[in-house]
C-alpha cells in the first residue's frame, strides 16, 4: 500500500507540474517549487470518489525548508473531519524531473479563465490533459483539467478536476476528484 501511495503522490506532483509547465511555458527545470519560498503555504479541499466511497480532504501545505536541490513540505490534513498527524516530505527537484520523464502527457485543450475561489479571483490558464504513467507495478491514466495562476504559492494550482483509472496487480480502480484552493499566503 505504501508503494501505491508513493506512486499516487508522485503522479499528482507530475500532473500538476506538467500542467503548470504547459500553461506557463516553463520547463521541468523551472518547476514552481524552485521559485517557492520558506513560509509560503497553500490550503486545498479535495472531494473524491473511489469505488463508490466519497471522501473530503482538507490539506494545508507549508514550505519549511528549501535549498537548490529540494524543498521540504509540512502538510496538516483533515479527512472527513478527522485531523491526522502532520506529515513532512522532502521533494528533490531531480526526482520530480525524472518522474516527469516517465510520464506520457497529451494536451487535449487549453485556455484561460478567471476563477473565484477562497473569496478571491484568480486569472488562470488551464489545460486539459491525458496523462499516462507507470511506476511500482501500477499503470495509471488520468484525464485532468487543471487551472493554474502564478500568484498562488507553491504549485500555482487553483483548481483541478480529474478522473483516474489505475491498474495494479490485476485490479482496476477509478477515482474522480475535484481539488480547489481554499487559501494561500506567506
Amino acid at each position: 500500500m505504501k508503494a501505491f501511495a508513493s506512486f499516487m503522490f508522485a503522479l499528482l506532483a507530475v500532473v500538476q507540474l506538467g500542467c503548470s509547465a504547459a500553461d506557463t511555458k516553463t520547463t521541468a527545470a523551472e518547476n514552481p517549487y524552485k521559485k517557492a519560498k520558506v513560509g509560503q503555504w497553500s490550503e486545498y479541499k479535495t472531494v473524491s470518489e473511489i469505488m463508490g466511497t466519497k471522501t473530503e480532504v482538507k490539506a494545508k501545505t507549508t514550505i519549511t525548508a528549501k535549498d537548490e536541490a529540494s524543498v521540504t513540505l509540512s502538510t496538516v490534513t483533515e479527512v472527513n473531519g478527522t485531523a491526522l498527524p502532520a506529515q513532512t516530505v522532502v521533494i528533490k527537484f531531480e526526482d520530480l524531473e525524472k518522474a516527469q520523464q516517465t510520464v506520457k502527457s497529451e494536451e487535449l485543450e487549453k485556455g484561460s479563465e478567471t476563477l473565484s475561489v477562497g473569496g478571491k479571483s484568480y486569472a488562470c490558464t488551464w489545460v486539459k490533459t491525458k496523462v499516462t504513467a507507470e511506476a511500482n507495478g501500477a499503470k495509471s491514466v488520468t484525464i485532468a483539467k487543471v487551472w493554474v495562476c502564478e500568484d498562488v504559492p507553491l504549485s500555482g494550482l487553483v483548481k483541478s478536476e480529474s478522473t483516474t483509472t489505475t491498474e495494479m496487480n490485476g485490479n482496476e480502480m477509478k477515482t474522480v476528484a475535484t481539488m480547489e484552493l481554499l487559501g494561500a499566503g506567506s
